[in-house]
C-alpha cells in the first residue's frame, strides 16, 4: 500500500502531462494565431483597405443590422452564409462605427482560420505523431491560408466549417452513423451555404457512402437541412434575382484573360514566396508530391493489410477536385474555384 501511495502522484502528474499529440496541436494552433495576427498589425491591414471582397462580404451584414435583406434589397454574388456569421459583429457598427466593426471582423476571421488547426489535428489525431505534425503544421503555415484570413473573406469560413463536419462525419477511420453524421451533414450543408465550392468534399462523401443508402440518405439530409435553413429565408423572399445572382453569375462568367497555369501551380505548392519558376519545374514538383503521397498511402495500406480507409479516400478525393478547381477555370481562384486555405 505504501509503494501505491508513494507512486500515485507520480502517475497523475504522467496522467495530467499533455501527450506529444497534443503538444504538436497546442504548439501548431498558437502558431497559427501568431502568423495570422502578426499580419494583421502590418500598416493597413487592421484598419485600411486590403481587399474588396470583404467589403461585400462584410458590407452584406451591415445592410442585414440596418433592415436590409440580401437579393431583395441589394445584389449579393455569394450564399448569404457569411452574412450570418458577420451579424453579430456588424451589431457594432451601431455602437462603435464601421471601421472598428471591420477591424472585429478581421480579427475574428484570423482566429476562425486558426482554428482549422486544431479541428485537423481532433481529426487525424488517432494517426499518431507524424500525421498530426503534417497536417497540423501545414495548415499552419500554408502561404494562401495565412493571406485569405487578413480580412473578411469566404474561405476561412468555408474551410472551418468543412473541417468540422468532416469531423462529425468521420469516427477516426470510418464514416460514422446515426445524429453525428446529420450534424456533419448540417455542418456541410451551411459550408455551402457560405461558398457553394463546399459542393465537392461533399459530393466525395456521398460516393463514400452510396453503397449504403440509408447512410447516405442521413449525410444527404443534413446537408441540405443546413443548407437550406441558411439561405432559403433569403433566397424566398427574390427566387430570381438569388438564381441571377448566386447561380448563373458564377457559372456563366467572361473571364477576358487567363491566369497562367505556373502561378497557378506555384500557389498551390506554397511556393509563394518564391520568385516565379516555369511551369516544367512546377509540374515536375508537383509529380513528385503526387508520388510521395501515393507511395505512403500504399505503404500505409501494406502495413495495415488492408484497403486505404474511407479518410484517406476523402482527403485524396476532395484534393483532386479542389486541384482540378483550380486549374481548370480561365478566371483561377476568383473566377469559378476556390481560393487556397
Amino acid at each position: 500500500m505504501a509503494a501505491g501511495a508513494a507512486g500515485a502522484p507520480s502517475w497523475s502528474r504522467t496522467r495530467l502531462r499533455p501527450s506529444a499529440v497534443t503538444a504538436v496541436i497546442i504548439t501548431a494552433t498558437l502558431l497559427a494565431v501568431a502568423l495570422r495576427i502578426y499580419d494583421l498589425t502590418r500598416p493597413g491591414y487592421l484598419f485600411g483597405i486590403s481587399e474588396y471582397d470583404d467589403g461585400t462580404d462584410f458590407g452584406s451584414a451591415i445592410r442585414l443590422v440596418h433592415g436590409g435583406v440580401p437579393y431583395r434589397d441589394f445584389i449579393m454574388v455569394q450564399p448569404p452564409g457569411i452574412t450570418l456569421i458577420m451579424f453579430p459583429v456588424a451589431l457594432i457598427t451601431k455602437g462603435m462605427g464601421t471601421v472598428t466593426a471591420m477591424a472585429v471582423a478581421r480579427v475574428v476571421t484570423a482566429l476562425a482560420s486558426a482554428a482549422a488547426v486544431p479541428v485537423t489535428g481532433l481529426l487525424t489525431r488517432h494517426r499518431g505523431l507524424v500525421a498530426v505534425l503534417v497536417s497540423c503544421g501545414v495548415i499552419a503555415i500554408y502561404p494562401d491560408s495565412i493571406m485569405a484570413a487578413r480580412t473578411v473573406l469566404l474561405e476561412p469560413w468555408l474551410v472551418l466549417f468543412c473541417l468540422l463536419g468532416a469531423l462529425a462525419v468521420f469516427d477516426r477511420d470510418r464514416v460514422t452513423t446515426g445524429r453525428r453524421l446529420l450534424l456533419g451533414g448540417v455542418l456541410f450543408g451551411f459550408a455551402g451555404a457560405v461558398k457553394v465550392w463546399a459542393i465537392l468534399p461533399v459530393a466525395v462523401i456521398l460516393l463514400l457512402t452510396a453503397r449504403r443508402p440509408r447512410q447516405a440518405a442521413v449525410y444527404a439530409g443534413g446537408v441540405a437541412l443546413g443548407f437550406c435553413v441558411a439561405v432559403l429565408p433569403f433566397a424566398l423572399t427574390a427566387p430570381s434575382m438569388f438564381y441571377r445572382s448566386v447561380i448563373i453569375a458564377q457559372l456563366v462568367r467572361n473571364d477576358l484573360v487567363r491566369i497562367p497555369q505556373g502561378y497557378r501551380l506555384q500557389q498551390i505548392l506554397g511556393l509563394v514566396h518564391v520568385p516565379q519558376l516555369a511551369t516544367p519545374a512546377l509540374v515536375i514538383i508537383g509529380i513528385v508530391v503526387v508520388v510521395a503521397i501515393a507511395a505512403v498511402t500504399v505503404l500505409g495500406s501494406r502495413l495495415a493489410h488492408r484497403a486505404p480507409p474511407a479518410l484517406d479516400w476523402f482527403a485524396t478525393g476532395t484534393c483532386a477536385l479542389v486541384v482540378a478547381a483550380f486549374l481548370w477555370p480561365a478566371g483561377g481562384a476568383r473566377g469559378c474555384a476556390p481560393r487556397s486555405s
